[in-house]
């Protein structure tokens, strides 16, 4: 079934009814609706311009989609294809927390909240937290914060102090493979402890110590 009509002169087809296809309907060109419209299928191959607000169940998009306005989804968004931004992206969670999930398990969050809490938390049991960089072309691993000791960290490589390393009443500066050397303060009395093999050697380039 088809519906013509005269457009500046020109015969125009406004409308098409495809009765081999259930009655699928083709527009020559944009719908305009006032009220409230009721899609069961709707494919469009062109542009959808909405001024107003859109209330969709689900929606399958394949190719992009340009956002003037705030786009609010009370549900899931699912995206494969990524989050293109051309300005910031700014993530404002009213709950404070930003979730990381993997197949509906959550392997870490981000917590921040305006009261001055800002906490990055791995929730996967024992999983440690890396941080990893570029270095001369070459992925290294310059931190880890081992979870399953405690978050002890482990440094790659150096580590440089503007101020000073505190050690607290019990606390131990731990050197050697096997705990071999020890320096602590009790509360009460300073220790230095040698554990390992060997000569507790003290050296000096002077004459004396």
């Amino acid at each position: 079934f088809i519906i013509k009509g005269n457009d500046g002169g020109s015969e125009i087809t406004a409308l098409t009814l495809d009765m081999s296809a259930a009655g699928a309907a083709t527009f020559n060109d944009k719908i305009t609706a006032v009220g409230t419209s009721v899609f069961t299928n709707l494919d469009i191959s062109g542009d959808v311009d909405v001024d107003g607000t859109t209330n969709l169940d689900v929606v399958d998009i394949d190719g992009a989609v340009d956002m003037a306005s705030t786009l609010t989804v009370t549900g899931v968004a699912i995206l494969n294809g990524g989050i293109d931004v051309a300005g910031d992206l700014t993530l404002d969670a009213g709950g404070g927390d930003i979730l990381f999930k993997d197949d509906g398990v959550e392997s870490a969050r981000i917590v921040s909240r305006i009261s001055g809490e800002f906490s990055l938390s791995s929730e996967i049991n024992d999983a440690d937290i890396k941080f990893k960089g570029k270095d001369g072309g070459s992925t290294i691993t310059a931190l880890t914060l081992d979870m399953s000791n405690g978050g002890q960290a482990i440094f790659n490589k150096g580590i440089t102090v503007s101020d000073h390393v505190y050690f607290g009443d019990g606390d131990f500066a731990v050197f050697g493979g096997s705990n071999d050397l020890q320096i602590y303060h009790d509360g009460t009395n300073s220790f230095i402890q040698d554990n390992g093999t060997g000569d507790l050697k003290i050296i000096s380039n002077g004459n004396a110590i």
